[in-house]
């Protein structure tokens, strides 16, 4: 059987066994030939005292109640990149956003220390609570949260369908919007990016569909088995191994432990690594976590069509660029299958034998059908309501590492229980 996600994104996917067996399709097409919308001019909001920029790319017949997705830059970097540079698996999501008729909106960052918000080297105020080399203080959870009230103003955009990926530093930043701003996000894509080990984050609780894809052999910019970020001193602070991370993702959204596991065609021997992917599904309100790992992959995302040039990758020691899959829509395929529930679940009706007083059927003056203020046909919904040169999570103005992941999976509906005590990283 061949997934509808593999046939789309440049892969044919057969399950085998109890794996899927993906190869490239002879009649992919080239994502960069849809490409028929547009990138905006500079944007800019006013909020917190700052003026904040963006841009963002509309496709062509941008339909009325589309979904969003904001793509957030590495570290060291710009929301300017996905436009302007060529290579990068970043360059994969205009492509799609026109393919799949979503918004892609590209805020920039701050720079340390409180500086520029619309300067060209700049970092997102993630969970790190010790990296002084590149901590910044500004309010970038509330910055995206006033973006999506200005893209459903401007664009009668679905507010239930907003969605965030980023890579390195600006993966950090999605899971900090998972965890803090659960209620306005539907699902977060994260490239090379491990949770803080010394988190200052304040979960909401809240389950959240988590796609994390990193590479196996990434042992500086952000370690594969934990440690220090792109520094023997800890300026940047210290992460958790993505083995990890991945597992307090599970623990926090209850999902089942057993996963559904992948193996991806090596279409391209040449590039020195493999993908494999791992879903885990049945959490709370029907999550997912989907975990992607790179085998002797480097600090980049993966893509087929945007590869960085080998001087790049040796120069700023990346590591290992997988070309077997396309990240950026793995990434799409994954998050666009949840949306935000519109409502609370309304609580059951207390049971006739544990209240009898309480008994419709033995009280007139409580039977819905004789009171018409009762009637349930008359009532409203119940709306629930200091910049490094050359930062590797914070990734130098040159790191274009950034290429998205095919995908082919479903999260699962279920209902296990969020476990009552987080783990340290969210604390």
């Amino acid at each position: 059987m061949i997934s509808a996600s593999c046939r789309k994104f440049g892969a044919c996917c057969v399950k085998r066994a109890g794996f899927l067996f993906c190869i490239a399709c002879a009649i992919l097409v080239t994502r960069s030939s849809l490409q028929a919308g547009t990138w905006s001019s500079d944007q800019s909001i006013h909020y917190d005292d700052l003026t904040r920029s963006f841009i963002y790319f509309k496709p062509e017949d941008l339909p009325d109640h589309a979904p969003v997705v904001f793509w957030l830059h590495m570290g060291g970097s710009n929301c300017w990149e996905i436009r302007d540079e060529d290579y990068g698996g970043r360059k994969d999501f205009p492509a799609i956003a026109e393919q799949e008729k979503f918004l892609l909106i590209a805020p920039n960052g701050c720079a340390p220390g409180g500086g520029n918000p619309g300067g060209m080297r700049q970092h997102w105020n993630d969970c790190r609570a010790e990296a002084p080399l590149v901590e910044t203080y500004e309010d970038d959870v509330g910055f995206i949260a006033a973006l999506i009230d200005w893209a459903d103003v401007n664009f009668d955009i679905d507010p239930d369908r907003v969605y965030a990926a980023g890579f390195s530093n600006g993966g950090m930043m999605g899971y900090r919007l998972a965890v803090e701003l659960a209620d306005r996000i539907a699902a977060v894509a994260v490239f090379g990016a491990n949770i803080s080990a010394t988190s200052e984050c304040l979960p909401m609780n809240t389950p959240i569909p988590v796609f994390i894809c990193n590479g196996q052999g990434d042992d500086r910019y952000m370690p594969w088995n934990g440690g220090c970020v792109n520094s023997d001193e800890c300026k940047r602070d210290e992460v958790e191994s993505a083995i990890f991370t991945r597992d307090w993702w599970i623990d926090y959204n209850g999902c089942r432990i057993e996963p559904y596991s992948t193996i991806y065609e090596d279409i391209n021997e040449s590039d020195g690594c493999t993908v494999t992917s791992d879903l885990y599904s049945d959490g709370e309100n029907g999550v997912a976590v989907k975990f992607y790992t790179i085998l002797n992959g480097g600090h980049v995302m993966p893509t087929i069509d945007h590869n960085y040039p080998e001087n790049v990758l040796e120069t700023f020691n990346y590591g290992n660029q997988n070309r077997d899959i396309v990240g950026a829509g793995h990434a799409w395929d994954f998050m666009s299958q949840f949306a935000l529930p519109t409502q609370a679940p309304e609580p059951p009706p207390p049971s006739p034998e544990d209240d009898p007083e309480q008994d419709p059927g033995n009280d007139p003056e409580q039977d819905p059908g004789n009171d018409p203020e009762q009637d349930p046909g008359d009532v409203t919904e119940q709306d629930p309501g200091n910049v490094p040169e050359q930062d590797p999570v914070d990734v130098p103005e040159q790191d274009s590492g950034e290429n998205p992941v095919e995908q082919n999976s479903t999260g699962g509906g279920g209902g296990c229980m969020l476990m009552d005590v987080l783990p340290a990283p969210f604390r």
